[in-house]
């Protein structure tokens, strides 16, 4: 008596027999082969004995079982980040808008709201290091976590979301997922403010101790980075905050359009989406 694969979900037994009757659900009419009865709580497999002339060399395949794709199952706490998503991306594109303005009279909350590469760029010199490093990174380690977990709840949906919501293309995502598992030690440092690859850590399962690692390690070398860059390019720099203090209404009202604009093109371009 051997073990052979199922289609059925309980384990399946072979048995030969020269007689045996078929069982009333599951069986077939009589003359088959292979028909599947019922000991106990196990389906079994009867095969009646070869007869003269019977094709003895045949050899009979059991019938393999595709459970198809996984489910990904959806933790309780999974709609909590999405709110906490949501209330990032508002607070980005309301920073986006209000750059022109914040940048010269609060920096601390722009970079609060949003510490993205030009605003890293522009307030970095203008308030204490510790405030930089801390509010900055702080920002930064919170928007990673958020879209982290996000990744780990929702699995690949969330890259159709980035997709339709959010504008990314599809290469961009087939791209960021080959780079990610080729060298994530790599990917994650050097991209540490990216959202869809904080959700790629999610998705595959990154271990939260070399995540806080290598985040860590690449926010304080992108901190670094553009206090540097703010510090050899400062006399640009310096005129580029001069024309938006001159120009603050035009250069306030071009932002609010702008924003606008790109949240239009992005869900514009997700309509057809396909990943």
């Amino acid at each position: 008596m051997r073990v052979v694969a199922s289609p059925l979900s309980l384990p399946q037994k072979i048995v030969d027999h020269d007689r045996w009757k078929p069982h009333p659900q599951l069986g077939r009419r009589w003359g088959s082969r292979e028909t599947p009865i019922l000991f106990g709580t196990s389906p079994v497999i009867c095969r009646r004995r070869e007869r003269p002339g019977d094709n003895v060399g045949r050899v009979t395949e059991s019938p393999t079982f595709d459970p198809g794709p996984a489910h990904h199952h959806r933790p309780t706490w999974a709609p909590l980040t999405l709110v906490g998503f949501v209330g990032l991306v508002v607070c980005s594109n309301f920073a986006t808008a209000y750059a022109a303005k914040w940048v010269n009279t609060n920096p601390v909350q722009l970079l609060a709201l949003s510490s993205r590469v030009r605003h890293l760029f522009l307030v970095a010199g203008r308030i204490d290091w510790w405030e930089y490093v801390g509010v900055a990174g702080v920002r930064l380690a919170t928007g990673y976590v958020v879209c982290h977990l996000v990744g780990r709840a929702y699995g690949e949906d969330v890259l159709r979301w980035f997709g339709k919501y959010l504008g990314v293309s599809a290469e961009g995502i087939r791209s960021a997922l080959a780079k990610f598992d080729k060298a994530d030690w790599i990917v994650v440092p050097w991209f540490a403010g990216s959202n869809i690859v904080a959700a790629i850590t999610g998705i595959r399962k990154m271990h939260p101790l070399r995540l806080a690692v290598l985040l860590s390690i690449g926010i304080l070398g992108r901190l670094a980075l553009y206090w540097w860059l703010a510090d050899v390019f400062d006399d640009q720099r310096d005129d580029v905050l001069d024309f938006l203090s001159r120009y603050q209404r035009p250069a306030l009202i071009v932002s609010i359009v702008l924003a606008i604009v790109v949240i239009g093109v992005n869900l514009r371009r997700g309509r057809n989406f396909e990943l």
